[in-house]
């Protein structure tokens, strides 16, 4: 393997014209770990807990992330690559779930938009690093070190309230409650805690109970399933999509003009607070897909000399697409049973990748066409508005711990535990 200035570190050739399939190869190897991560992260944090995949999902991701720089030959930096995705694939669903289900009704959009956010300021980081270091190594021991900092997680995060509960580990729940309100300076008496023992999970059913049983025994929920994965691969199609033409559509520096189409998705997570309050879920995700397909659809009228007006429909349309994603991440928390809540948003976020993998091929429409791959993308945004009002209304219900409870969803008010362990 050739080496670059004479260094003892290979670079595999990659901008070789003849080699430039090994670029692209990478990506699909990356997705194909996501494909394989995301489902069995969510089995794994519905067995073991939430905190266990979180943490050594990250871990793993940040091992293999780092040992992957030091590869000699291109087929094992592929390896490494496969297995850096698959470990850490399942992770950020893990620690939006984990928050979901630590907090009440009230606070479940707030926390959801805080771990949303957070994923904003990772692409910002992302790209401020590798403007100012311009080496691919140095840039992944600067993004894979301090994930090791997630070890202190062991003793500093609770596990899931609601997921031990549906285990039966009713003592560890109380503990986590009683550190809860001590650390909040609330008071919480045992007569309060002994509530959490008369909570019906009914056991015997909770047992049998399990993803197989949700698909093959309820229609509601399967159908419901199924327009979440559409759902998402639509959203992963419209985000990613106008993500990847922003250098595009806006001149400049490449390293900038990505750092400032990310900065747009601050203010749409902003706004999804106030949406999901005031238009309830269905209708917040509903008018944030319709945002995103008449300003993609707009852009089609707007002049291509007109840098200015594209760059605004573009941007328009990535708000749009942003809040979806935020808010479709919220309703899909809250739709499904907790034994089960991970796997199956890993399962929609798997079918999610779909869409993340067509997106960069929409600029082959563009030849057929100029404004053919906006108005694809406009189509798309317009079909999943109408289908996400097939979804039930989950505003300020109590998360759904099994199948009958999220079958129920829009047809009877869930049993809401007392207050006191929601402000703990």
């Amino acid at each position: 393997m050739p080496l670059r200035n004479g260094r003892s570190t290979p670079h595999y050739d990659l901008q070789c014209d003849n080699n430039l399939w090994k670029l692209s190869m990478v990506g699909s190897v990356n997705s194909l770990g996501q494909f394989f991560g995301l489902f069995l992260g969510g089995l794994i944090s519905d067995k073991y807990g939430r905190k266990v995949l979180l943490i050594w999902g990250m871990v793993l991701c940040a091992v293999c992330g780092i040992v992957r720089a030091f590869m000699p030959t291109y087929e094992w930096f592929l390896v490494f690559e496969f297995l850096d995705a698959a470990f850490g694939a399942g992770t950020y669903i893990c620690g939006f779930i984990l928050g979901v289900e630590l907090v009440g009704p009230k606070k479940r959009v707030l926390t959801g938009i805080l771990s949303s956010s957070c994923y904003t300021f990772g692409e910002i980081f992302t790209a401020a690093a590798a403007w100012v270091v311009q080496n691919w190594r140095h840039l992944i021991f600067i993004l894979y070190s301090p994930i090791f900092v997630i070890i202190s997680y062991i003793w500093l995060v609770p596990e899931s309230v609601r997921w031990n509960l549906s285990k039966g580990r009713v003592e560890e729940a109380k503990a986590i409650l009683r550190k809860a309100a001590k650390v909040n300076g609330k008071e919480l008496s045992e007569n309060t805690l002994e509530k959490l023992s008369l909570i019906e999970l009914d056991e015997d059913k909770t047992e049998k109970d399990s993803f197989g049983k949700a698909l093959l025994g309820s229609v509601t929920i399967t159908m419901r399933l199924i327009n979440c994965c559409i759902c998402w691969s639509t959203c992963t199609f419209l985000f990613y999509g106008l993500t990847l033409t922003s250098v595009s559509i806006a001149a400049g520096n490449s390293y900038l003009d990505f750092i400032l189409t990310s900065l747009i998705e601050l203010p749409a997570y902003l706004c999804c607070n106030f949406m999901l309050q005031l238009f309830g879920r269905r209708w917040s995700i509903s008018l944030s897909y319709l945002l995103t397909g008449f300003a993609c659809a707009a852009h089609v009228f707007v002049p291509q000399d007109s840098h200015v007006g594209t760059l605004a429909i573009y941007l328009i349309g990535k708000f749009g697409a942003t809040a979806a994603f935020t808010n479709l991440y919220v309703i899909t928390s809250e739709m499904f049973p907790t034994k089960m809540r991970h796997s199956f948003m890993g399962t929609c976020s798997t079918f999610g990748r779909l869409g993340n993998m067509i997106a960069p091929q929409t600029h082959l429409l563009a030849s057929i066409w100029t404004p053919l791959p906006m108005l694809s993308f406009a189509v798309t945004a317009l079909i999943a508005a109408f289908l996400t009002l097939l979804f039930p209304e989950t505003s300020n219900i109590k998360l759904p711990d099994t199948i009958e409870e999220a079958e129920m969803i829009g047809k009877t008010p869930l049993k809401v535990l007392p207050e006191k362990f929601n402000t703990v």
